[in-house]
This record gives structure tokens, sequence and C-alpha cells, in this order.
């Protein structure tokens, strides 16, 4: 049995990614109430999480690294928006049959591959952008295990089938991404990171500030604006105090 001292930080966080959307669909299926009761409550403190650290670590770091960073930063947003418009990953739909859930299923599955992707570069660039950016991708997957599950009983899939699809599309996707990622990224030099960070930070920036409030922005609920504010302070702390320390710690 290997040691767990001995597995990139990178598969650890990708494992905490795949077990709170296990968690998200388990509380689906066993307590419906209270799932659609603070699942919104998580997505809005992980938006405001992502935001604040890619504002201010990850995309002056990425334009820091690369004369390209501005570029890449654009790039990396614009890559994951296409893919919502492209799977309907924010298109809420009422048609239940097979069909139609299909794609939003599917973007949710590529999505979540494509962070887990983004975890070892993180983790790669310095141990904090990996700390800080995977914290907040690893809340929203309760509510990316909550949407896909909730999506298959939709279609009156059979509860042992739908929670299969479940676990493969939300949970399973994002440590085989960083698996992949962790292949390559160690023998990459430092000015490839830095390229892939500019793209993640694009990327995170949209997952925080395109995709994720959309399931927050609720004006009845004032509380989830409290929340969304203070994944904003506790980055934004977070950050300033890394930054006084003396910033950058490969």
């Amino acid at each position: 049995m290997p040691n767990v001292e001995n597995i990139h930080p990178a598969m650890l966080a990708s494992f905490g990614a795949a077990f709170v959307a296990c968690l998200g669909i388990g509380l689906t299926l066993f307590n419906r109430a209270w799932t659609e009761r603070h699942s919104d409550g998580f997505t809005a403190f992980a938006s405001g999480l992502l935001i604040a650290t890619a504002v201010l670590h990850l995309i002056p770091e990425s334009i820091a690294a690369t004369d390209l960073g501005p570029w890449l930063i654009l790039g990396g947003y614009l890559t994951l928006f296409t893919t919502g418009l492209l799977f309907g990953v924010n298109r809420k739909t009422k048609d239940a049959s097979r069909m139609a859930i299909a794609a939003p299923i599917i973007g949710i599955a590529f999505h979540s591959f494509v962070d887990g992707l983004e975890y070892p570069i993180l983790f790669e660039y310095d141990i904090f952008s990996g700390i800080m950016a995977t914290s907040g991708l690893i809340l929203h997957e309760l509510a990316e295990g909550i949407v896909v599950f909730a999506l298959l009983r939709r279609a009156k899939l059979q509860t042992s089938i739908a929670v299969v699809i479940a676990l493969l599309a939300a949970a399973m996707t994002t440590p085989l991404g960083a698996y992949i990622s962790l292949q390559y990224v160690s023998t990459m030099s430092e000015e490839t990171v830095g390229i892939l960070m500019g793209l993640a930070a694009g990327a995170l920036l949209y997952v925080g500030a395109g995709h994720l409030p959309q399931h927050i922005q609720d004006k009845s609920k004032p509380s989830l604006w409290l929340l969304f504010l203070g994944g904003i302070l506790v980055a934004s702390v977070l950050t300033l105090m890394f930054n006084l320390e003396g910033g950058h710690v490969h």
C-alpha cells in the first residue's frame, strides 16, 4: 500500500475533489432536501475563493512568467467559455429526455477533466497556487456531483445506473486528468509551466466568475452573497500573507 506522503499533492487534491463530488451525489440520493438547501452556499464560497485567487495571485503570476501571459489568460477563459456553450453546461433545460441531458453531462465531465489537468500545473508552479486554486475547485465539485446526478434522475434512469454514470462523469474525471497531466508536467521547462499557468489562470477565472455565479444569483438569498464575499475575503487575506512573507515559493 503506497505511503500517503509519497503521493503527489496534485493527486491528493484530485482525490479530494472526487470525494466531494461523491458526497454531492450521496447527499442528493439520501437527503435531497438538505442538498438543495445548502449546495448553493458551497458554490457561492467557492466562486469568491476562485475569483480572488485568480485575480490577486494566478493572473499576476502568469503575466510575470511570460510576455504572452495576457493572451494565454484570455485563451484559457475562452476555451472553457466555448466548452460551456457547446455542451450546454450552464443552460437550464426542462427537457427530461436522455438526449437533452447528454450534452450538459458530457460538458461537466470534460470540465472536471480539465480541472484535473490543471492541478499538477498549479502545484508545479508553486505550492501556494496549488493549494489556493484547488481548494476552490474542490468545493465546487459538490455542485457538479449534485447537478449530474439530478439530471440523470430527471431522465428517469435506474438509480444504480445513474449513480455509476454520475461517479464517472463528476468524480473520476478529475483524478484521471490529474494523473495524465502529472506524467508530463515534471519534465516541462519553467517557461512551459508558465505558459500553462496562464491558460489555467484564465480557465479558473471563468469557473469562478462565469460558471459558478449562475447558480447563486438569487436576490431572495442574501446569505449567498455573504458567503461569496467570505470566499473573496479568505483568498485575499491568504494571498496578502503569502506576499508579505516573500511570495513565490517553488
